[in-house]
């Protein structure tokens, strides 16, 4: 009789498992779950837990469970802009080289790092004057080096804790960024089992207090129409031309990079296809226009604005001193004239 009630109660807890399993996979397919945002209700973060447990993942149950009473969120948001990254355990910051990243007891322009936001709760760490990100090589303890693009070695899930420091994890190796304590304190990597078990003294603070001037504009999104009516079109691959349409392909990103004095510059980054720049190949005219997965000279641009409509402007590089230029026609390519006229001038729409 025991026996048979145990029976019956072990069925209703597997039906009832198996019902929510069902809503939860469903779930899944419709809709990205995103990473923890601090005011997410306990009922979503226990879905995301559940099927974290369903699709296999015993580890990541554990981790989050024990994340949640500690203080500690998964995969933060963070507003991206301009920081002072600064160990807690030191007090001083991280400043960027060219070839690799360490702590520098200053505050100053060399150690002001700009937080660059990639989608999914995904983060760059990229050093303020120029394009050098922090780069982790490996798995395990090793020394971090720099990279002059985003690939997946320069991605970082930023956790967020309740005393208001953060953690910093790479997205592709799973270790954190660790400050050394040697005579040159260098930036390391080291392995935790979650943010939760990331020692005090692995932590960051993100200060803003102090920050230097130049402060660059908030990365926009438009559809950029030409003259002709058609639009600027980047694909995933080493090709640009112009559509009848605005659809994803033609959403585009002006991002501002700086130098010491300003950040006059622009890359015009693909905003589909992620690290996928407009390049110039060269001086002079009818130069075709391509792609790089960087922003570097090649790539950096002059926006020229119309005083009476702002958002009527041509594109400048900053290399070459050539204007980008769309041709007449669908599919019609883009490339360079010596003088800005109307086929040089374009029209920002913003993507809502």
């Amino acid at each position: 009789m025991i026996l048979s009630r145990v029976s019956v109660l072990v069925a209703c807890i597997m039906q009832h498992t198996f019902t929510n399993a069902q809503e939860l996979i469903q779930g899944e397919e419709g809709k990205r779950i995103e990473g923890y945002r601090r005011n997410e209700q306990d009922s979503s973060d226990s879905m995301a837990t559940v099927t974290s447990y369903l699709r296999g993942d015993s580890s990541n149950i554990r981790s989050e469970v024990s994340n949640r009473n500690l203080g500690v969120v998964e995969k933060c948001n963070i507003e991206p802009g301009k920081y002072f990254i600064q160990s807690v355990q030191f007090g001083t910051n991280i400043i960027i080289m060219n070839s690799y990243g360490q702590l520098y007891d200053n505050s100053s322009q060399m150690t002001a790092n700009f937080i660059r936001s990639l989608g999914n709760n995904e983060y760059a760490i990229r050093r303020g004057v120029g394009e050098y990100y922090l780069k982790v090589q490996k798995s395990g303890n090793h020394q971090t080096k720099t990279q002059t693009y985003v690939g997946d070695n320069e991605r970082f899930y930023i956790h967020c804790y309740d005393d208001g420091n953060v953690a910093f994890q790479s997205k592709k190796f799973g270790n954190y960024l660790y400050p050394d304590n040697g005579i040159i304190p260098y930036i390391r990597t080291w392995e935790w089992e979650n943010p939760s078990s990331v020692v005090q003294n692995a932590r960051f603070r993100l200060s803003t207090e102090g920050l230097p001037a130049p402060f660059p504009e908030p990365e926009k999104t438009y559809y950029i129409r030409s003259h002709h009516g058609t639009y600027i079109r980047i694909w995933n691959k080493n090709k640009v031309d112009l559509a009848p349409h605005m659809k994803s392909y033609e959403e585009i990103t002006l991002r501002p990079i700086c130098d010491w004095d300003d950040c006059d510059r622009y890359a015009i980054q693909s905003a589909t296809h992620g690290e996928r720049y407009l390049h110039v190949p060269g001086s002079g005219s009818g130069r075709t226009i391509s792609t790089k997965n960087h922003a570097r000279g090649n790539e950096e641009f002059e926006i020229i604005r119309n005083a009476n409509v702002p958002m009527k402007v041509s594109f400048k590089s900053v290399r070459f001193g050539t204007f980008l230029r769309a041709n007449r026609g669908n599919n019609a390519e883009l490339d360079t004239a010596t003088e800005m006229r109307s086929y040089e001038i374009f029209t920002l729409i913003p993507v809502v």
